[in-house]
């Protein structure tokens, strides 16, 4: 699977509508709002406060956005450095022309640990194993690269325990092709429990007492994620790490909104088809759902393949022209039906919106995520990679991002735009 990106001359002026129907016609896609996007991350920048540095977490595709995009639009208006999960995510970022520091937050395979080198990426390390190859990988290439050690306080994922930072450094002082650059934790509760998030920020400033008693001095030190950030939990460190803030979401119910975010996607589809049925008639796979009197039903051409949530059957709407329509029986892979009833306003063709705004209504990521029990991240990365991504300035198209897939798709392609 590659990246095919279409690049929009800039004096067309005409619609984002008018322009996907006229030269890139499909049957769902989604729409980036760039603007939002810098407005976000100046936000969040500010909110930081002075001299502290922006982390924009470009990982999973830039949270279904499209990491390159979002990562260029990040840099342009404050951050300092981009956060991956993995070394593909990292390289991907390297070939795209981007220069920056770019971080990695999840642990090599033994054949991507020359990748982290030959690249200059800054990689997180949590264990001796991982450090010394590492170190002997810089030998051999008379180089020397950055690392960020990751300190596990109550998260439970990756990092160091408290108790063995000690026993690390001794070992860590061999690894002399290896510079401590930045030391952080992760909080595992920043949106709900303040005590815990107290609790986890005691035990790093223990360690990190530990780490500059032994003559480390980490010019960055971070802690704050999005959630920590807005919830303003804790201050006087040197970089904050924002993810889901940057995309105009907040993550979590109990995250203040004192800061304004604009939410950035808006996900739509095509009618495909419109029906009308009959009292008794079913629609979908095992007939979930049956008709109480005649009605009309048009179907949209995206489902659970494209990033509409197969949980949203016989719960969810979709917006047409305005008005809100209830998703009726179950989401199928390419296509999902919709009632509307007894209007006569719904063609073949129209935009019916997943997400987004449509007249008067809007549905956010939040309320999908709400409505299907689960949290907006996932809802965001499960849009797939068959749906074109539409970036916007101003209102108008300037890019059209797609993946293609087949017999010479191993080659990617970008344009500027």
């Amino acid at each position: 699977m590659a990246v095919q990106e279409l690049t929009i001359p800039r004096e067309e002026a005409v619609s984002v509508e008018e322009k996907l129907s006229r030269r890139f016609v499909a049957r769902a896609w989604l729409e980036v709002d760039l603007d939002k996007v810098a407005s976000n991350v100046r936000r969040l920048k500010a909110a930081a406060g002075q001299g502290v540095k922006l982390l924009a977490m470009v990982k999973a595709q830039g949270y279904g956005c499209g990491a390159e995009m979002i990562s260029r639009v990040a840099l342009e208006n404050g951050a300092d450095m981009l956060g991956v999960a993995t070394v593909e995510e990292a390289i991907a970022l390297r070939r795209q022309g981007l220069r920056c520091p770019i971080l990695i937050f999840g642990r090599p395979d033994e054949g991507e640990l020359e990748e982290v080198v030959h690249h200059d990426f800054t990689q997180t390390v949590f264990d001796l194993a991982l450090a010394s190859r590492l170190d002997c990988l810089c030998q051999r290439c008379g180089k020397k690269i950055g690392v960020h050690l990751k300190i596990d306080t109550g998260m439970g994922r990756l990092g160091l325990l408290p108790h063995e930072i000690e026993s690390f450094l001794d070992g860590f002082a061999r690894c002399t092709n290896l510079t401590i650059e930045g030391v952080y934790t992760h909080f595992a509760a920043a949106d709900s429990d303040s005590e815990y998030t107290q609790t986890q920020l005691g035990l790093f400033s223990e360690v990190l007492w530990k780490v500059r008693d032994r003559g480390y001095e980490p010019p960055v030190v971070h802690v704050e994620n999005s959630a920590a950030l807005l919830n303003r939990c804790c201050e006087g460190f040197d970089m904050v790490r924002t993810g889901i803030g940057i995309y105009g979401m907040y993550g979590s119910q109990l995250v203040s909104r004192e800061i304004h975010l604009d939410e950035v996607v808006s996900f739509k589809a095509r009618v495909a088809y419109v029906k009308r049925i009959l009292a008794g008639a079913s629609v979908g796979y095992g007939r979930r759902f049956i008709a109480s009197e005649e009605t009309t039903i048009a179907t949209i051409s995206a489902g659970y393949a494209d990033g509409v949530p197969f949980h949203l059957a016989n719960k969810g709407h979709v917006l047409i022209h305005g008005q809100r329509f209830p998703i009726v029986g179950r989401v199928t892979m390419d296509m999902t039906m919709v009632n509307v009833r007894d209007s006569a306003d719904v063609h073949i063709g129209d935009e019916a919106v997943v997400i987004g705004q449509s007249g008067q209504e809007r549905i956010s990521v939040a309320q999908v995520a709400e409505n299907i029990g689960t949290i907006e991240y996932q809802v965001m990365c499960g849009i797939g990679p068959r749906v074109p991504r539409v970036y916007l300035r101003n209102g108008q198209v300037v890019s059209v991002q797609r993946y293609t897939f087949g017999p010479g798709a191993a080659r990617e392609q970008v344009s500027e735009f």
